[in-house]
């Protein structure tokens, strides 16, 4: 619940940690989803962050701040696009380069 995404694997009866990764979003205990889309798993928090991390290792892609509210569960679109609403009623588009 601070700072981290961790990725474990699922192979049955196996808790294998693959990787983790410091993403830097502090507490949080936001209820949206992490959702992964073409091996970027995307992300958001409760403080108005968005992040996008590698799937397969945990890099970090990208960290963008897009307001000071909870940003709901995001919606990747395209390769280089995504969905957003928060909690203060805003809905956003992002788009980002490689």
């Amino acid at each position: 619940m601070n700072d981290s995404i961790v990725c474990y694997s699922t192979e049955p009866n196996t808790a294998v940690k693959l990787w983790s990764t410091n993403v830097g979003f502090g507490y949080e205990h936001a209820p949206s989803m992490l959702i992964e889309k073409n091996n970027i798993l995307f992300g958001s928090t409760k403080e108005g962050v968005i992040f996008a991390v590698k799937a397969k290792s945990g890099e970090v892609v990208w960290i963008y701040k897009v307001g000071n509210s909870l940003v709901n569960t995001v919606l990747p679109i395209g390769s280089q696009k995504l969905l957003f609403t928060t909690t203060n009623g805003e809905v956003g588009l992002l788009n980002w380069r490689n």
